[in-house]
């Protein structure tokens, strides 16, 4: 078992090792792996504190558990259709099970259901945006991969408490607030 205290006093002369450092050269956090290397770093002392001394391939599956979910988000960010589970989990470099298993553990959701409320926050987006007379909600909703319009509509209003609909109308209806905002 690893002393909690000794682990403590690490913690606060790292930090202090830390600040003093980035103090007498503030520009370093602007360098990404120096950034990284600190989130590494802290994640690392982390891990250490929540399992106090256990085996260090625990300690390695939780941020291997951390980097797969981060590879996954990254892999469907901006997707404007639904990638397979497998496919998601092939990026993540990890199982479609353990991919299962890190989302429900981090979001408490499916990957699939985090793919999908990211689409149906993007087609929130857009409708928000829209300049009303071109588009339509049909529209952006299948370019956004839902085919099912009445279940799509059912889902967003749960989502948003306001149809899909009335969120473009909300749009149409805005008046310009100045004169040159009118001019095409």
């Amino acid at each position: 078992m690893v002393n909690s205290g000794a682990l403590g006093v690490t913690f606060l002369n790292t930090i202090d090792r830390l600040i003093g450092k980035y103090l007498a050269q503030p520009e370093l956090l602007n360098n990404r792996l120096e950034c990284a290397a600190i989130e590494r770093w802290a994640l690392e002392f982390l891990v250490r504190c929540i399992y106090n001394g256990s085996k260090p391939a625990a300690r390695l599956s939780v941020l291997a558990r951390q980097q797969a979910f981060r590879r996954a988000i990254d892999y469907c960010r901006g997707m404007s259709v639904p990638a397979p589970v497998g496919k998601l989990a092939a990026a993540a470099g990890v199982s479609q099970r353990h991919l299962e298993r890190v989302f429900r553990e981090i979001l408490g959701i499916s990957p699939q259901q985090y793919m999908r409320t990211e689409r149906m926050n993007a087609v929130h987006r857009e409708l928000q945006g829209a300049d009303g007379e071109s588009t339509t909600v049909t529209d952006l909703a299948q370019r956004w991969g839902f085919t099912e319009l009445g279940r799509f509509a059912g889902e967003y209003r749960r989502l948003f408490d306001v149809s899909p609909s009335t969120t473009l109308a909300a749009r149409r209806r805005v008046k310009p607030k100045r004169f040159a905002d009118a001019l095409p």
